[in-house]
C-alpha cells in the first residue's frame, strides 16, 4: 500500500484528482444556472452531474497509466498519509458527497414534475374540475373578519361580512388552505397571538379595515407573512357608499390574487426574503389588476436579476414583454425573449398557466392540437390562471367547440370571477352560439359588477354580441363610445367607420349594402381588420362569394403558417350565427383545412358543433377524409 502511494505521489494524482474535482464542481454549478436560462430540459443538468462523476475515476485511471511510472530510486518513501493529504482526501470527499447530494435532488425533483395529460378532456360539459389540492410547499391562510372604522352600522357590517366571504369563496375554488371562518373569528382582537396562529398553522394573514362615512366606503388590506412578522402587501380602496358591489368586486379582485400567489408553492424558495416577495407581489397585482406597462417590467428584471432560480419572476418577466414589451407594442424580439422566459419558468418548477398561456399564442405555425395540450397543462397546474382560462376558451370558439367554450366560461366565472376581461369571455361565446338572450343577461351581471366600466375589453364584447342579429340600435350606439372607438382606432384608423358601414348595409338599402361589401373588401385587404370578422360580416349581408375570396386571399397556407398563436384565438366569428351560410358552403371545409382545423377534428374527434347541425348539405367527416387524402405532402398537421 505504502509504494502505491508513494508512486500515486510521485506521479502527482492528488494533485490531478484535486483539479479535476475542483474543475468538476465549477462545472456543475456553471451549468445549474445557465442551463435553466436557454429553456433545456431537467435531464441534461442530472446528465452533466452523472457524467462528472463517473469521469473522475476514469480520469484518475488515464493518468495513472499515460504518466511513465519514475525508477523506484526515485520515489521517495514515506509511512501513511501526510497532514497534507488528508486535507487533500477531505475536500475530494466533501465534493463527493456534495455532487451525490445534487445529483440525487435533481433525480427526485424530476421524479416530482407534473406530467402532461395523457389525453385530452372529452368534454367541458362536466361538473367544474376542482383544483388540484393544496401542495405541501404552500401556506395556510386566515383571512381575518375586518373591523368597522368609526360609527359601526349595520350597511357597514354587511359590506364587510360580504366581502369577507366573497374572499374565502374564491380561495377555496382554488383549493387554497383557508381558515374557517369560524376559526378565524378566533383570531381577532388580543387573542390573536402567535399561539393561536402557531395551532391553526396560519403562514400568512390577510386582514383590514372598512370605514363608511356615509358618502365614501374605504377599504384598507394588508398581507402579512405570520413567520416572518413582515406585511408584504397593502392598499386602500374608495367606492361610493350608495353603489357598494363594484367596490367589493374590486377589493375582492385584489385580495383573492395577491392571496393565491403568496401562498403558493412556487415561492418556497425566496421566503426567506420578505422584500423578494412582497417586490414579486407588487408586479403581479399590477400585470394583472393593472395598468401593466413599463413598471412591471422593471419589477420581473429586477427579479430575475436577483433571484435567477425563482421561476414566478420569469413567468412576469415573460407576461411584462408579451403585454406591452418596453411601453408600447411588444417587438418580435421582445415576443422571443417572452417565450424563453415562459420555458424557463417551466424548467425551473414546471410552470403555472400563465407560462403555458403564453408560449400556446405567442409561437406561429403551432397545430391546434399541440396548442391545446399546452393551454390544457396550463390549467391543470393552476386552474385560476386568468390567462390560461381567457385563451382555452377563445381557443374553443375558434375550434367551433362553442358549448365547451361556454362551459369553460361558466368555469372561469367561478374560478376567476373578479377579473373583467375573463368574464367578457362567457358572453362572446353565448353571442357566437346565437344564444344572444344569455349573451345579454351575462352582459347586464358585468354591468352590475362594474358599472360605468371604461375597459374596452368589455364593450367590444358588448359590440360583438349586439352585431349577431337585428336590430342593431345597441351596436350603432356603441360605435359613438369614446373609450370603444379608442380601442379600435388605436390600431386600426378607420375601423369604427367599417363596421358602421356594415351594420348600415343591414339596416339600409340595396345601394347600402354594396357600399358595405366594398367597404369590408377594402379593409380587410389593406390588413385593418382581422380576416376572419370581415368575413363572418360579408357573410351575414349574404355575399358569400366575397367572403370566400377574402377568406382565399388573406387566409392562404403561407399567411397562417406565419400567424402568431393569438390570431389562431380569433377564427371564432367563422362560427358565429353570423357566417352560419357560409358554414353550409362545401368550400369551407376547405378553408377548415387551411387554418389546421380539419387536422384538429379528424385527430382528436372533437368535431365542432355545427357538424351536428339538421339539413346542414354535407357530412363533416365524409369531406375532412377527402381532404385529407387529398392533402399534398407537406401539409400542416
Amino acid at each position: 500500500m505504502n509504494a502505491f502511494l508513494s508512486a500515486a505521489r510521485a506521479k502527482k494524482l492528488d494533485r490531478i484528482a484535486a483539479a479535476y474535482a475542483v474543475a468538476g464542481w465549477l462545472l456543475v454549478q456553471a451549468a445549474s444556472i445557465v442551463l435553466p436560462t436557454f429553456g433545456t430540459p431537467q435531464w441534461a443538468l442530472r446528465t452533466i452531474i452523472a457524467i462528472a462523476f463517473v469521469g473522475f475515476p476514469v480520469a484518475l485511471f488515464i493518468a495513472w497509466f499515460s504518466i511513465p511510472h519514475p525508477h523506484p530510486d526515485s520515489i521517495s518513501k514515506a509511512e501513511g498519509l501526510t497532514w497534507g493529504e488528508y486535507m487533500l482526501l477531505g475536500l475530494l470527499g466533501g465534493v463527493l458527497l456534495l455532487s451525490l447530494a445534487q445529483l440525487s435532488y435533481q433525480f427526485l425533483a424530476g421524479a416530482r414534475a407534473p406530467t402532461a395529460p395523457t389525453s385530452t378532456q372529452s368534454s367541458l360539459g362536466a361538473p367544474l374540475p376542482r383544483a388540484a389540492s393544496a401542495s405541501a410547499d404552500s401556506l395556510r391562510v386566515a383571512i381575518i373578519p375586518f373591523d368597522i372604522v368609526g360609527a359601526s352600522s349595520d350597511a357597514s357590517r354587511a359590506f364587510a361580512d360580504t366581502l369577507l366571504d366573497k374572499i374565502i369563496e374564491v380561495l377555496v375554488a382554488n383549493q387554497v388552505d383557508t381558515v374557517s371562518r369560524a376559526d378565524s373569528l378566533s383570531l381577532r382582537g388580543e387573542s390573536k397571538a402567535s399561539v393561536a396562529l402557531a395551532a391553526l398553522r396560519v403562514g400568512m394573514t390577510l386582514e383590514g379595515s372598512v370605514q363608511n362615512d356615509g358618502k365614501t366606503i374605504t377599504v384598507r388590506l394588508h398581507l402579512d407573512d405570520v413567520q416572518q412578522h413582515q406585511t408584504l402587501w397593502s392598499r386602500e380602496f374608495q367606492g361610493p357608499a350608495d353603489s357598494p358591489e363594484p367596490l367589493e368586486t374590486t377589493v375582492a379582485l385584489h385580495a383573492t390574487n395577491i392571496t393565491r400567489w403568496a401562498v403558493s408553492p412556487r415561492l418556497k424558495g425566496i421566503r426567506s426574503d420578505p422584500s423578494l416577495v412582497a417586490e414579486y407581489l407588487e408586479g403581479e397585482d399590477e400585470d394583472i389588476n393593472g395598468t401593466g406597462g413599463g413598471r412591471v417590467l422593471a419589477i420581473a428584471r429586477d427579479l430575475v436579476s436577483r433571484a435567477p432560480r425563482f421561476a414566478a419572476a420569469h413567468t412576469l418577466l415573460a407576461s411584462a414583454l408579451d403585454r406591452e414589451g418596453g411601453g408600447g407594442p411588444a417587438t418580435p424580439e421582445e415576443l422571443l425573449e417572452a417565450v424563453r422566459e415562459a420555458r424557463i419558468a417551466i424548467a425551473l418548477d414546471g410552470g403555472d398557466g400563465q407560462a403555458y398561456a403564453i408560449i400556446s399564442t405567442i409561437l406561429p405555425a403551432v397545430p391546434f392540437k399541440k396548442r391545446e395540450e399546452l393551454l390544457l397543462k396550463g390549467l391543470a397546474i393552476e386552474p385560476g390562471s386568468a390567462s390560461a382560462n381567457f385563451d382555452y376558451i377563445f381557443f374553443l370558439l375558434s375550434a367551433g367547440r362553442l358549448d365547451d367554450a361556454i362551459a369553460q366560461g361558466r368555469a372561469a366565472w367561478q374560478f376567476v370571477p373578479f377579473t373583467e376581461w375573463v368574464a367578457s369571455c362567457l358572453p362572446m361565446a353565448l353571442a357566437t352560439a346565437g344564444r344572444l338572450d344569455e349573451a345579454r343577461d351575462a352582459i347586464a351581471e358585468m354591468n352590475r359588477k362594474w358599472p360605468q366600466s371604461s375597459d374596452p375589453g368589455f364593450k367590444s364584447a358588448e359590440f360583438f354580441v349586439e352585431t349577431q342579429k337585428p336590430p342593431f340600435t345597441r351596436a350603432l350606439a356603441l360605435l359613438d363610445d369614446p373609450d370603444l372607438q379608442r380601442f379600435y382606432e388605436r390600431g386600426s384608423p378607420g375601423q369604427v367607420k367599417v363596421w358602421r358601414a356594415a351594420i348600415q348595409g343591414h339596416i339600409g338599402s340595396a345601394q347600402d349594402k354594396r357600399i358595405a361589401v366594398q367597404t369590408l373588401e377594402a379593409a380587410v385587404n389593406d390588413g385593418k381588420i382581422f380576416a376572419p370578422f370581415v368575413i363572418a360580416a360579408l357573410s351575414a349581408l349574404g355575399d358569400i362569394d366575397s367572403a370566400f375570396r377574402a377568406a382565399d386571399r388573406n387566409l392562404a397556407s403561407e399567411k397562417i403558417q406565419k400567424m402568431p398563436g393569438v390570431g389562431a384565438q380569433n377564427y371564432y366569428p367563422l362560427f358565429s350565427t353570423e357566417a352560419v351560410e357560409m358554414r353550409r358552403d362545401p368550400r369551407f371545409m376547405q378553408l377548415a383545412q387551411r387554418l389546421g382545423l380539419v387536422d384538429y377534428w379528424r385527430s382528436t374527434g372533437h368535431w365542432p358543433d355545427f357538424c351536428a347541425e339538421p339539413g346542414l348539405p354535407y357530412d363533416c367527416k365524409t369531406v375532412a377524409a377527402k381532404l385529407a387524402a387529398a392533402a399534398v405532402p407537406g401539409a400542416r398537421h
